[in-house]
C-alpha cells in the first residue's frame, strides 16, 4: 500500500495582498482597474482552477478593505470594537464596527444607523458595484461625506457588521465566512479550515441577530454613548432589515418615542408577525426600495390605507376591522352587488357575475396590498440586491430630512402608483409591412390569425407559409421521426416535401387478410425526407389537398377535421 507524505503533496495558493502585485491600480474615478488593460475592471474568473480564482478574489478583497477603512477614517468614522466597546483594538476575540467618534457621538441630536447583510464586509455594500461606480459609492464613505455636509448640525452614524461574524485566533480578526474559506491551507489537498460555532464566534454577538439586539442595547440605549433624546432613524439593509423589524416588533413601547423613520432596501417582513402598532408607524414613516426596471423612485405599492378617502380616526383600526366599514360608505347597487362608490371598481369574472376585486381613487389607480407595511419604490436596479442601497443613497437621505423637517407630524403621502408603458417585444421577421404581405422564396408569409381571417372571407386558394414560429433544421433533420397529433390518433409526422411522387407509401400492414387499410391508422407512414418550411396546398377542382408534401383526398381532411 502506498501514501504520499504531506511535505509531497501541491501547496496552497497564496497571493499577496497588495494591490500592484495583484496587477490592479485605483484610477481618478476611485475604481479599481487592470494595469495590463486601464479601461477593464477586475475578473473573477482568471484560471480554470476554482481555488486559484477564490484566493486570488480574497486577496483583492483585503486591499479594498484596507482601503476603505483609510478613507471612511479621512470621512470621519472610526472603529468601535464589540463586546467591549473600546476604540482600542482589543486582544480577545472581537468584532468592529464604523461609528462617530465617541466624543462627538454624545453631542449628536440625530443618529443614523445601518444595520446592514450579513454577507457584506464592515462599510462595504457591494464589491461589484465598485467595479462601476468607484471605492467611495459602494462603501460606506460616501455616505460619511453627505452626512457631514450638514456641518455642526450633521447626524451621528453608526455602522453595524452583521457580516464579519466568524472570529479567527489565527488571524486575530473577524471575517465574513466567504474570507474564512478562502483561509490558507497547509496544502490543497486538505479541506478547509472547520469552523466551531462557539470557539470562532465573538459572545454577544454570535449571529446578525444578537449582533442588531447589541446595537440596540448595548450601544442606542447607552446614554454615555449616545444621548438618551436623540432621535434614531434606521436604514436596513436585506435582512438586516428583516433583524431590526423584528428586534422593534418585540421592544416597540420603549423605542416608539425614539425612532423617527425607517428606510429598508429589499426587504421582506410578513405583515402578520408584526404588532399593529409597529404597522402603523411603518406606514406613516417607512420606505422600502426594491429591483425594479421602472424609474427611480417611482412607486411600486402602497398600503390599502392611503387610497382611500377615510377619517384619520379610522386608520388607527387593523384591516379586519376597517374594510366593513369602508363598505357601509355610500352603498351602491351594481347588477345586484353593493359597494362603496369610488372606492371599489367591479371587475368581471369567469362566470358572468361582477366582483368587487380592485381599490381605486377617480382617475388615479393604486395598487392595494393588505400584506405592504410602508410604501415600496423602485430602486432601478434589476439584477443584484446589494446594490440597491448606494444607489438609492441619496433618496433616504432626502427621506429623512423630511422627517426632520416634521419630526412630530410627519406622515407619508398619498403617493399614487403609475402606470409605466413596457417596451414591445422585438421580433426578427415581421408578418407584414404597412400592410402588405411580405414573401419568403415567392411564398405570401403570414400568420395564423391571418390565415384563418382570409379562410372565413373565402377565395383562391394558394400556398402560404406562416410566421408563427422558426425553423429548427437541427431538430428536423433528415432521418428524425416525431409523432404528432392527428385526428385523435398518434401517427408518424410527415415531412414537408416527402412524397414527391404524391402518394403516401403504407407499410406492411399488420392486419387480417381482406380488411382494408385505414389512411389513419398509426401504421400509415411514409419515407422520411429533408425537411423545409411547411406548406398548404388547396386544389379546389380535384378535390384534394397537398399538406405538408402529401396529397390527400377532402374526405379524409373533413374526417380529420381539417376542413
Amino acid at each position: 500500500m502506498f501514501r504520499r507524505l504531506p511535505a509531497s503533496l501541491p501547496s496552497d495558493v497564496a497571493f499577496k495582498s497588495d494591490l500592484k502585485a495583484l496587477g490592479y491600480f485605483i484610477n481618478d474615478k476611485s475604481q479599481i482597474m487592470q494595469i495590463k488593460h486601464p479601461d477593464q475592471a477586475y475578473v473573477f474568473k482568471v484560471s480554470n482552477d476554482e481555488r486559484y480564482n477564490i484566493m486570488h478574489r480574497e486577496a483583492l478583497n483585503h486591499c479594498i478593505r484596507e482601503e476603505v477603512l483609510e478613507r471612511a477614517t479621512a470621512a470621519g468614522l472610526s472603529l468601535l470594537y464589540l463586546p467591549q466597546l473600546s476604540t482600542a483594538k482589543p486582544n480577545e476575540p472581537h468584532v468592529p464596527i464604523f461609528t462617530t467618534p465617541p466624543a462627538e457621538m454624545k453631542n449628536k441630536k440625530r443618529v443614523i444607523v445601518v444595520l446592514n447583510d450579513h454577507r457584506q464586509d464592515l462599510g462595504i455594500w457591494d464589491y461589484r458595484h465598485l467595479s462601476t461606480n468607484g471605492i467611495d459609492s459602494a462603501s460606506c464613505v460616501d455616505l460619511a461625506k453627505l452626512v457631514r455636509q450638514d456641518g455642526a448640525s450633521a447626524p451621528g452614524l453608526i455602522i453595524s457588521n452583521a457580516g464579519q461574524l466568524t472570529y479567527s485566533h489565527k488571524e486575530g480578526r473577524a471575517m465574513t465566512t466567504q474570507s474564512w474559506q478562502a483561509m490558507p491551507r497547509s496544502t490543497i489537498a486538505y479541506p478547509g479550515v472547520q469552523e466551531d460555532p462557539l470557539h470562532n464566534s465573538v459572545q454577544g454577538t454570535r449571529d446578525r441577530i444578537e449582533h442588531c439586539h447589541f446595537i440596540f442595547e448595548k450601544i442606542l440605549k447607552d446614554p454615555d454613548f449616545v444621548r438618551a433624546d436623540a432621535d434614531i432613524y434606521l436604514v436596513g439593509i436585506l435582512n438586516g432589515g428583516e433583524a431590526a423589524l423584528k428586534y422593534l416588533n418585540a421592544n416597540w413601547d420603549f423605542w416608539k418615542s425614539r425612532i423617527k423613520a425607517v428606510a429598508l432596501t429589499s426587504v421582506f417582513t410578513k405583515r402578520e408577525t408584526l404588532s399593529w402598532e409597529l404597522i402603523q408607524f411603518l406606514r406613516d414613516r417607512a420606505r422600502n426600495w426594491k429591483i425594479s426596471a421602472t424609474p427611480k423612485d417611482a412607486c411600486l405599492v402602497s398600503p390599502l390605507h392611503w387610497t382611500l378617502s377615510i377619517p384619520d380616526t379610522t386608520l388607527t383600526l387593523p384591516p379586519d376591522e376597517l374594510e366593513p366599514q369602508l363598505r357601509k360608505k355610500e352603498e351602491a347597487e351594481v347588477d345586484g352587488h353593493s359597494h362603496a362608490d369610488d372606492l371599489v371598481k367591479a371587475t368581471p369574472t369567469n362566470r358572468g357575475r361582477e366582483e368587487l376585486t380592485e381599490w381605486a381613487i377617480p382617475e388615479k389607480k393604486v395598487i392595494p396590498d393588505a400584506q405592504i407595511i410602508c410604501p415600496e419604490f423602485s430602486s432601478s436596479v434589476q439584477d443584484f440586491t446589494e446594490v440597491i442601497f448606494p444607489t438609492v443613497l441619496e433618496s433616504v437621505l432626502a427621506f429623512f430630512k423630511d422627517v426632520q423637517k416634521d419630526v412630530k407630524d410627519y406622515k407619508n403621502p398619498a403617493l399614487m402608483v403609475e402606470d409605466y408603458e413596457e417596451k414591445p417585444l422585438e421580433v426578427e421577421v415581421d408578418a407584414t409591412k404597412d400592410g402588405v404581405a411580405t414573401t419568403i422564396d415567392g411564398v405570401e408569409t403570414m400568420t395564423l390569425e391571418e390565415f384563418e381571417k382570409k379562410e372565413k372571407v373565402g377565395g383562391e386558394k394558394k400556398e402560404v407559409r406562416f410566421a408563427d414560429g422558426k425553423e429548427d433544421k437541427e431538430k428536423k433533420r433528415e432521418g428524425d421521426q416525431k409523432e404528432i397529433k392527428f385526428a385523435g390518433e398518434m401517427v408518424s409526422e410527415i415531412s414537408v416535401d416527402a412524397a414527391v411522387s404524391g402518394k403516401a407509401v403504407p407499410e406492411e400492414p399488420i392486419t387480417p387478410a381482406g380488411t382494408s387499410l385505414n389512411p389513419l391508422d398509426p401504421l400509415y407512414k411514409c419515407p422520411l425526407q429533408p425537411v423545409s418550411p411547411e406548406r398548404t396546398i388547396v386544389d379546389v377542382e380535384m378535390g384534394t389537398a397537398r399538406v405538408a408534401g402529401v396529397d390527400l383526398e377532402e374526405a379524409m381532411l373533413k374526417a380529420a377535421g381539417l376542413m
